[in-house]
């Protein structure tokens, strides 16, 4: 699956791909329970670990905030 992310990241051409493999800077969240247990079920559905789950969130989220910020000077 870790393949699956890497050429989703890949194909992000503001993202220097290498840049982000060498560092890779960790963040703590806190969640609800409920939240909690719908990510982990989720991420178990997908067969990743819910770091991994919440990485690939993050990180379309984010393509998709720089699309918007294009589209709307």
């Amino acid at each position: 699956m870790w393949f699956l992310v890497f050429m989703r990241l890949k194909l992000m051409p503001e993202v220097n791909f290498d840049d982000l493999m060498a560092t890779r800077p960790r963040v703590t969240v806190t969640l609800s329970e409920d939240v909690y247990q719908i990510l982990s079920d989720w991420a178990s559905q997908e067969e990743r670990t819910l770091a991994n789950l919440l990485a690939y969130i993050a990180a379309k989220a984010a393509k998709e905030r720089v699309e918007q910020k294009k589209e709307s000077p």
